[in-house]
């Protein structure tokens, strides 16, 4: 069986109704399995820059190991690969 391909990314949905009702626009992490078109799992934050705190959160909420991952340059960083590797 081939790898299935698990990528990461974060989105600010900015332009929903009624926004004025919150101090700022929602930020959303998630795991997505390419080949299955689905969203294995996601994280809100408190914006971009708490990103890489949910992506090392997602890699140890879900099963990573044969997997190809996929993910932003900021998240090229020793801890992400340490995590996928399962060093301690």
């Amino acid at each position: 069986m081939a790898a299935m391909t698990i990528s990461f990314d974060g989105k600010t949905v900015c332009s929903t109704g009624k926004m004025d009702r919150y101090d700022s626009s929602l930020h959303i992490i998630s795991a997505h399995l390419a080949e299955l078109g689905i969203t294995l799992a996601g994280l809100k934050t408190d914006g971009k820059s708490n990103e890489i705190l949910a992506v090392r959160e997602l890699i140890g909420m879900l099963e990573v190991a044969g997997c190809i991952i996929v993910a932003d340059a900021m998240h090229c960083q020793k801890l992400i690969p340490v995590l996928l590797s399962g060093e301690n």
